[in-house]
């Protein structure tokens, strides 16, 4: 188990090289690596502070602006929601973290040995501090007791409160790890971890989209695209006709996903771990799918931009590390794929039918509005005529008709 401390995770961002190489020592080496609950508190709180400063700031600007505007529509910055913020990032390193808990027993002896100055708890200016430390510390050595067969790396850049694992660690911190002295290692770094449990090796580009470049990996993302966003409204790249390179993008209502092929691969970072060759990516995949839109069926294209950690050694084992949402496929793309043009006397017949349709429903509005204003109104009969084509012009002014197709 590798358990990190909040000043690692600190400063290290979630799309880092640092957090790919956690994702394959996750998945490659098949360690557990965790964060205790107090570390992933302090991290959200970390962020929700600076977003409550931020926030403060701008509404102050905004009122400062207000009272300087001679108008009155300034806008208002609205009640900041800083929850809303917390849990966006207690979510942010799961995975590949697991949080493992913080004990009520733990967060008493941190208050305990605080108001004690016993370590890791100090006295900063004057100021006793620590409580939060000593409930991480202790975290980390629940779990080693509660678990006698594995080995714990407590992992923190902190050596002030923590040591480096070169030294005897005070009392009551010795006391705590007895009988676990042997397996309960503290490192300080991310770099540790990479020494201890993997090796560096150099793989190209080229080597990279090739390992990718296969029939199970391209059906393996296609089907993961799928997962993530079958409930997601996409928009999709589509030639105009056979004879043009120009595009369209429309909505792709009921998007099937029929091919994922390899786009760019940059960022290629390899690691041995054991037996097997690893790399992490970030690989843009182009996917050629089936839609419905305003235009009816259809065939287009998007790109996907994701970091992936894959095997080199054997079964790719992919695994997409990070993902963003799909976006249209440029144009030279969507040539490239030979996306076929939609049917365009199929789509003249579709866009004539709704505008029946719609003229059928017009009609009806009309007749209706017409039916209750003579009710509610009384006129005479000389003037339902005039009545009903001004409802026309008023219906019809606010009908919007359906574009005719791009020649």
């Amino acid at each position: 188990m590798i358990i990190l401390d909040t000043s690692i995770l600190r400063s290290i961002s979630p799309d880092s090289s640092s957090a790919n190489l956690l994702h394959a020592i996750s998945v490659a080496a098949h360690e557990t690596i965790a964060m205790p609950w107090m570390v992933r508190e302090e991290l959200a709180a970390q962020k929700a502070i600076k977003y409550q400063d931020m926030h403060t700031k701008a509404a102050e600007a905004l009122d400062a602006l207000r009272r300087a505007a001679p108008w009155a529509d300034t806008p208002e910055v609205g009640d900041g929601n800083a929850e809303r913020h917390r849990e966006y990032w207690r979510g942010m390193w799961t995975p590949p973290l697991v949080v493992i808990p913080t004990s009520e027993e733990a967060l008493r002896e941190g208050v305990y040995r605080e108001a004690n100055l016993l370590p890791p708890c100090r006295l900063v200016k004057d100021i006793k501090t620590g409580a939060r430390d000593t409930a991480i510390w202790l975290s980390a050595v629940e779990y080693a007791r509660e678990h006698p067969d594995e080995t714990v790396y407590f992992v923190s850049a902190n050596t002030k409160d923590f040591g480096d694992g070169s030294s005897p660690l005070p009392f009551p911190m010795n006391r705590d790890i007895v009988g676990m002295e042997d397996r309960f290692q503290i490192l300080t770094s991310i770099e540790d971890l990479a020494a201890l449990f993997t090796e560096t090796t150099d793989i190209t580009a080229e080597a990279a989209a090739e390992a990718l470049d296969t029939r199970e990996v391209r059906q393996a993302i296609a089907h993961e695209s799928l997962t993530r966003y079958s409930r997601t409204r996409l928009q999709a790249a589509f030639p105009i006709n056979e004879f043009s390179d120009r595009t369209l993008i429309e909505d792709a209502d009921e998007w099937k996903v029929l091919e994922a092929n390899v786009g760019s691969v940059d960022d290629v970072q390899g690691y041995r771990i054991g037996e097997h060759e690893w790399c992490t990516a970030t690989v843009v995949w182009h996917l050629v799918g089936s839609f419905h839109s305003v235009i009816g069926y259809a065939f287009g294209a998007v790109s996907w931009p994701t970091t992936v950690l894959f095997n080199l050694s054997g079964d790719p084992n992919l695994t997409v590390v990070r993902a963003k949402a799909p976006v249209p496929a440029t144009a030279d793309v969507v040539n490239e794929l030979g996306v076929p043009a939609p049917d365009w006397a199929e789509l003249e017949s579709t866009l004539t039918e709704l505008r029946r349709e719609k003229a059928i429903t017009a009609r009806q509005l009309i007749d209706e509005q017409h039916a209750q204003s003579i009710r509610q109104r009384g006129l005479p009969r000389a003037y339902e005529g005039a009545l009903k084509r001004r409802l026309a012009a008023n219906l019809l002014n606010r009908l919007t008709d359906e574009s005719a197709p791009p020649s």
